[in-house]
């Protein structure tokens, strides 16, 4: 419906502007609605292309009246004087009118720079399942009220009207992209927004930031198994991220945000997405340790402190998950279950630490069980040791 009517009001525009430029040979602003109907010809309207035509269209008609009326005009004044006869008010609309047409142009051509093309092996990236997008391999017991807590925040209902922004900020290993995952997959979220849009930043804002490769993967996630060409340029691919959006409920996770003195790419997404001016019900979720960047990005009022697992049984539920992944002990294993208690106090309700521990304790309570006396002994003073590895790592992550 939507590209029937982008037709209509280009092929209007196509026919009156050639009946026009016959009637009035001085035509104002002629060059741009020469330029504009030359990209017009040449571009192929479709069921995908971007609703926001229809208003520039009915706008470029709306112009292309305006200065008719313009031209009629002007046959009766004489064109003398600084203003060559122009009124102030013909002037204004001259003004007006040129700077919508340039704008118009410049969308146009934007526009029909984005050429797709089928997926091939030297694609760029590929576009994920929802479910492989942000996978989560263990229940993230013992957070069923921080994810309640989440979803408040989210929902129209219990907050205030508009487009909703989140952080979820805590320590390393505190569970907040595990928390964040479960808000992404969770039923209510799959159902209320299209599309979902998932994007890993950790390793990425570690090193030098390549915010081409991030809007470009947003692409590919809210598009249908299509890539994109090599020499799109980045404000081409942000213009068309806006298209695809526009118009949506939409939800965006952030995931893994470091660094505060590098949001300028940040500040791009958010103008080119209108996030300040959006009325709809649109979410985006940040993660990140740094309650800095979180404010700068979401507000003060739009932050979710991390909590550590309180429930001692859920930290230990956890735990025998990641011992079930690793297959190489049982959780019934009574080596393992003496040692319950001082695995939950290590663990310190951090998330992480419960998933850590499971990689070095199951091989060494193996090796203790089946091993040469020598090779047990080694394995116990590895436990151990596994203590103060699990806190590194924390440390690091």
């Amino acid at each position: 419906m939507a590209a029937d009517i982008a037709r209509f009001l280009r092929d209007k525009f196509i026919n009156n502007f050639e009946v026009e430029e016959k009637e009035h040979p001085e035509l104002p602003l002629h060059s741009f609605f020469t330029d504009i109907k030359n990209i017009l010809e040449d571009y192929t309207i479709t069921p995908s292309t971007p609703i926001q035509i229809n208003n520039w269209l009915n706008n470029l008609n709306t112009a292309l009246t305006d200065c008719c009326i313009l031209s009629e005009e002007l046959k009766t004044q004489t064109k003398k004087g600084p203003l060559q006869g122009y009124s102030f008010s013909q002037l204004w609309l001259l003004r007006t009118t040129k700077n919508l047409l340039h704008k118009i142009r410049k969308n146009l051509h934007l526009l029909t720079r984005i050429k797709l093309v089928k997926p091939s092996s030297s694609s760029t990236l590929a576009v994920a399942p929802t479910q492989e997008k942000a996978s989560i391999s263990y229940r993230l017991h013992g957070f069923d009220e921080q994810l309640k807590h989440i979803e408040a925040m989210l929902n129209p209902c219990e907050s205030s009207p508009g487009f909703k922004k989140v952080a979820i900020v805590g320590m390393g290993g505190s569970g907040k992209t595990a928390l964040a995952r479960m808000v992404f997959l969770n039923w209510q979220a799959q159902d209320s927004f299209s599309p979902t849009i998932w994007i890993s930043l950790a390793e990425t804002l570690k090193g030098d930031l390549d915010f081409e490769q991030i809007v470009m993967e947003m692409l590919m996630q809210c598009s249908t198994g299509e890539t994109f060409e090599k020499d799109v340029s980045l404000e081409e691919m942000l213009f068309i991220l806006g298209s695809r959006l526009e118009g949506k409920k939409y939800l965006i996770v952030l995931d893994g945000i470091w660094h505060i003195n590098r949001d300028w790419w940040y500040l791009k997404l958010k103008e080119a997405l209108q996030w300040d001016f959006k009325g709809d019900e649109s979410a985006l979720i940040i993660t990140t340790r740094v309650s800095k960047v979180a404010e700068r990005m979401v507000g003060k009022n739009n932050l979710h402190q991390m909590q550590p697992i309180m429930d001692r049984e859920s930290c230990w539920s956890i735990f025998t998950d990641a011992v079930k992944e690793e297959k190489l002990i049982s959780i019934r294993n009574p080596i393992l279950l003496k040692m319950k208690d001082d695995i939950v106090d290590q663990c310190d309700g951090l998330p992480l630490a419960a998933k850590t521990l499971p990689k070095i304790i199951s091989k060494h309570i193996y090796q203790i069980q089946f091993f040469s006396p020598e090779l047990r002994d080694l394995a116990a003073r590895r436990i151990q040791e596994a203590w103060r590895y699990s806190k590194k790592v924390l440390m690091i992550t």
